[in-house]
């Protein structure tokens, strides 16, 4: 009733893509090869990475049925997004 074998499968899918992406971005392999700098090399992988995430949360809620909650001030948080620095990855 409540699938936790597909819900596991499909984060674990989404867990391991992102892993991928980050060793491409980390290595500058792949897509980030030839990159004119840092700062494109870094929001072509956050763009990849959100990407991954909104794929695996779409599967989600379209195996429940439904249709995800909207968040309450989604407005404000792409104007915010713009101030958000680069984070240190381990």
């Amino acid at each position: 009733m409540a699938r936790y074998a597909e819900t596991w499968k499909a984060s674990r899918i989404a867990s391991e893509r992102m892993k991928r992406e980050r060793r491409l971005y980390v290595n500058g392999a792949g897509e980030y090869r030839e990159l004119a700098g840092e700062e494109e090399a870094f929001l072509r992988f956050v763009e990849a990475v959100e990407g991954v995430i909104a794929e695996e949360q779409q599967i989600y809620w379209s195996r429940r049925g439904g249709e995800p909650p909207s968040s309450p001030g989604t407005a404000g948080k792409e104007q915010a997004a713009g101030g958000v620095k680069k984070a240190e990855l381990p």
